[in-house]
């Protein structure tokens, strides 16, 4: 529910689930070429085992995995050239979907009790790890563009704040802080701003549609304000 709730509200998470997973929830087939995500040693080797003439005693493998039998009496069967594709497929079957089974069946009741499957239909696995997580890349301009800056500063007579929207006619002074503030922003590293947009937001990835989408306030105090 956590993550569709995300997903629905637009709140990106820093957390990629696997490209099967996303699968699932879309309800695509799956191939022995999904296991790139899950075990990229053993999609290498079941990569050259299918395309590669292998005898029997070469492979070395029954119809196994984990020693759990991928079929009845698998211990007792061996893999040959005439049967590694069936080998495979079951493969792929128990390590995607039988071995997985019950925390599976589990997360995607959530997921499908705030989404449902007919809501994702226009997207693929690849797009909804992106609809998640957001971009990687946080484009300074585009958050600087779409971003509300205030300027809370108490007035003399007393200690009550004034809100003051930062506009370029509003007080030279608090639009130099401010413009100080952003080529600070556009001279960060990735890393750092991510951290100020942890900071910010509560997130450290911009959504997928970019700042626009989100109604950011950046509340810039000043050290000698009595509420600081």
């Amino acid at each position: 529910r956590v993550v569709a709730k995300a997903i629905q509200e637009g709140q990106c998470l820093s957390v990629h689930l696997a490209i099967p997973l996303w699968k699932h929830v879309l309800g695509m087939p799956m191939t022995w070429h999904d296991l790139v995500h899950v075990d990229a040693d053993l999609h290498q080797s079941i990569a050259w085992m299918l395309t590669h003439d292998n005898p029997p005693e070469d492979l070395a493998l029954d119809f196994t995995m984990h020693g759990v039998p991928l079929m009845a009496g698998g211990a007792d069967v061996a893999v040959t050239d005439a049967n590694k594709v069936e080998y495979v497929d079951k493969l792929v079957g128990y390590l995607l979907f039988e071995s997985v089974h019950t925390s599976l069946e589990a997360f995607l009741q959530g997921f499908y009790d705030v989404l449902s499957p007919p809501v994702l239909h226009a997207f693929d696995a690849f797009e909804m790890d992106l609809v998640l997580c957001g971009h990687d890349d946080i484009n300074a301009t585009d958050w600087h563009v779409h971003t509300t800056v205030e300027y809370l500063k108490a007035t003399p007579a007393s200690s009550l704040p004034i809100l003051r929207r930062a506009k370029r006619d509003h007080h030279q002074h608090q639009q130099d802080v401010i413009d100080w503030f952003w080529r600070i922003v556009h001279s960060f590293s990735q890393v750092q701003k991510a951290k100020l947009l942890q900071f910010v937001t509560g997130s450290s990835r911009p959504p997928i549609e970019g700042f626009r989408v989100r109604d950011v306030v950046i509340t810039i105090l000043p050290l000698n304000a009595p509420f600081v």
